[in-house]
């Protein structure tokens, strides 16, 4: 049970760094998604059964989804080639 608990919280951890250093915000919500499961997992294993699945059902089913379509929604201009750089010159 300790070391259940021990791998669910590094999981959560890592997931979470990783939600946070990720430059793709695509990638990003896919981590924090793996983060949430982490924590119902977490949740279900000590016992409450309840709240592990109403954190999967709120945070991931409706949540994560949303950050995810808004993110998919927003157009994100191309990154200019850092050698190009001909077109700025007079």
């Amino acid at each position: 049970m300790n070391s259940l608990f021990m791998i669910f919280s590094l999981g959560i951890v890592g997931a979470s760094l990783m939600v946070i250093s990720t430059p793709n915000p695509v990638y990003s919500v896919f981590w924090l998604v793996i983060a949430f499961v982490n924590a119902a997992v977490m949740f279900i294993s000590l016992g409450l059964d309840y709240i592990g699945l109403i954190f999967i059902i709120v945070y991931v089913g409706a949540i994560a989804i949303l950050f995810l379509f808004v993110i998919m929604l927003i157009q994100q201009p191309n990154k200019v080639d850092s050698q190009d750089h001909s077109h700025f010159l007079p």
